[in-house]
């Protein structure tokens, strides 16, 4: 008995030709990516101009609809995002990169926008780099300290600082750690620099040869806070023992 011949309606002819292309596009698969990367490649441009030409400006409503459904497929791919990000790191950085180089003004703009909307991640942001910094870089540590220091002076006193700290000391942040550098003990060292633990030659501090409790007048303040006034000092020296003895004769003068 002959086969009988099984004739398809139009709906199956188009699921048959439908199955029939997706099983060759699973058998070609990195063919068919790099065909479409390629053809990608020679008409950059030609697409590029088609998508503008026809992009359509969403409304507000279609705006919260995309948006809402951005949230539910990231919520629901976490995974899959976090694989493909270990995956591709270099080629996401490489990207990344050359957007923010052709994109100068956006970046600035969206830096700001950011600043405005999270003022609090943004100071904790910075604080975290300036610890960090800190801990890494004697150089820098002692620069911002001197400036708080002389900046405390200062408003401690009721004046307004109009002065640049460099200006204060009499020379740069760098000759002013030499002059440092060169009074140091054998046991000292930018390592132990602001260190305390209640013993001493642990750590040391930067002293005042003449107090700042002697200070009456802004030029008081100038003067003390010149790079010959101060000096590295034992940290149990300067906060216990020469603290102690400024406090006992401001007591007995007053």
């Amino acid at each position: 008995m002959g086969r009988i011949k099984k004739y398809l309606t139009e709906e199956e002819k188009l699921e048959a030709k439908r199955r029939n292309g997706r099983a060759y596009a699973k058998r070609n698969k990195v063919r068919l990516a790099n065909k479409a990367k390629e053809w990608y490649g020679n008409h950059k441009e030609e697409k590029k101009a088609y998508y503008n030409s026809n992009k359509k400006e969403l409304t507000e409503e279609e705006k919260v609809r995309r948006d809402i459904y951005k949230r539910k497929w990231v919520e629901s791919n976490k995974d899959r995002i976090k694989k493909y990000v270990e995956d591709n790191k270099d080629r996401i950085k490489a990207v990344k990169e050359k957007w923010v180089k052709n994109n100068p003004d956006k970046v600035r703009v969206s830096k700001l926008k950011y600043k405005k909307n999270n003022p609090e991640r943004v100071k904790e942001s910075y604080n975290k780099s300036v610890r960090k910094r800190k801990i890494n870089d004697p150089s820098f540590k002692l620069a911002c300290n001197i400036r708080s220091m002389v900046s405390k002076t200062i408003r401690k006193g009721g004046y307004i600082k109009t002065s640049k700290t460099h200006e204060i000391l009499g020379c740069s942040f760098d000759e002013f750690k030499m002059h440092l550098g060169s009074q140091f003990e054998p046991w000292m060292n930018w390592g132990n620099y602001g260190l305390y633990n209640g013993e001493e030659c642990y750590g040391w501090d930067i002293d005042h040869i003449i107090p700042l409790a002697t200070i009456i007048t802004e030029d008081d303040i100038i003067r003390l806070n010149h790079h010959t006034n101060l000096q590295p000092l034992c940290s149990y020296v300067n906060r216990i023992v020469k603290r102690g003895k400024i406090n006992a004769e401001l007591s007995i003068d007053f």
